[in-house]
């Protein structure tokens, strides 16, 4: 039940982790699996900026735990993004017919191209004659 010190063992599994937003309390550290999750950032990345001193990284025996306040010192010091909104797009008049969806072919473009690719794709049998010379394809 008790480590090193009489300190409680802590669970090895992340099934155990209680995400911050569900009891109000912020975890003093997260995973690299968490940590992955909590900033959408890659497993490699995570690893980078540890290594570059940007999160602070601890060993609780063989999981690399990631002090939560270094994550969040990290997106505070995050430039703001500028983000203008795009110009308001004008109204379309409702008499106006829908555009096309990609793909779609009116009935009759739909059909000369179905028998093109018919007359295309025909393929005689063994037993039939050739059209343009009609031999048989070979002898037996």
């Amino acid at each position: 039940m008790f480590g090193i010190g009489g300190i409680p063992k802590t669970p090895t599994s992340d099934r155990f982790f209680v995400s911050p937003e569900a009891d109000g309390v912020e975890p003093l550290a997260l995973t690299i699996k968490q940590t992955e999750k909590a900033t959408s950032e890659s497993r490699s990345r995570v690893y980078n900026l540890i290594g570059e001193g940007v999160y602070e990284a601890v060993k609780s025996g063989r999981r690399t735990l990631v002090i939560f306040e270094s994550i969040k010192r990290r997106f505070a010091s995050l430039p703001r993004a500028n983000i203008k909104a795009p110009p308001p797009r004008p109204p379309r008049a409702i008499t106006e017919e829908p555009r096309p969806r990609r793909g779609w072919k009116p009935k009759q473009a739909a059909k000369a191209a179905s028998a093109s690719h018919q007359i295309r794709s025909r393929r005689g049998s063994p037993g039939e004659c050739n059209p343009n010379t009609e031999e048989p394809p070979f002898s037996t």
